[in-house]
């Protein structure tokens, strides 16, 4: 039986570390739904180890992804820009699964406080009310990193202030205090 560390060595020999992974991620879904029943083809079990690590940690493969091209400097042989678009498609779907998850909370939390009916369309409403609240935070953090003339923020601090802005969200979620 294969480990992680196996798998960091193959993906350190290969040619495209990119395609290794994205064979891994083609497989995550079906593990995550299949659970104990899912198999893999013979060539392809030095993946098992990763697949039963992440499969269920979406936001951990998208670290393990990102560590892997980080450690790989742009523009030298052994970047693949294809590994980058690994990592952004990944983070796509991190973001997107978050985004569900958040709305749901703060759905949940609005019908606990009587804030919404019980209604299929006073739930989506409440989830489009949402969107554009936060939507509007993100704007003014946006806005609030664009001193002196800049036409653009850095992407770390921005990054770090988005990031900050959906922690005090989530936060304001559990206290029950939501969008009106």
């Amino acid at each position: 039986m294969s480990t992680i560390q196996q798998f960091k060595d193959v993906l350190r020999k290969s040619d495209s570390p990119a395609a290794v992974l994205d064979l891994a991620d083609s497989y995550m879904p079906l593990a995550q739904k299949l659970g104990a029943k899912f198999g893999l083809p013979p060539d392809h079990e030095y993946l098992r180890p990763v697949i039963a690590k992440y499969a269920a940690d979406l936001s951990g493969w998208l670290t393990f992804i990102k560590k892997e091209r980080d450690q790989r400097t742009k523009g030298a042989r052994s970047y693949d820009d294809d590994l980058h678009a690994l990592y952004r498609r990944v983070h796509t779907r991190v973001v997107q699964q978050e985004r569900r998850d958040r709305i749901n909370r703060a759905i949940a939390a609005a019908l606990a406080t009587g804030l919404i009916e019980n209604t299929v369309d006073a739930k989506a409403a409440y989830s489009r009310k949402c969107v554009a609240a936060w939507q509007l935070r993100r704007q003014k953090v946006r806005k609030s990193l664009l001193g002196g003339g800049q036409e653009r923020a850095d992407r770390d601090e921005f990054n770090d202030a988005v990031d900050q802005m959906w922690a005090d969200i989530d936060a304001e979620i559990a206290r029950g205090e939501l969008p009106k």
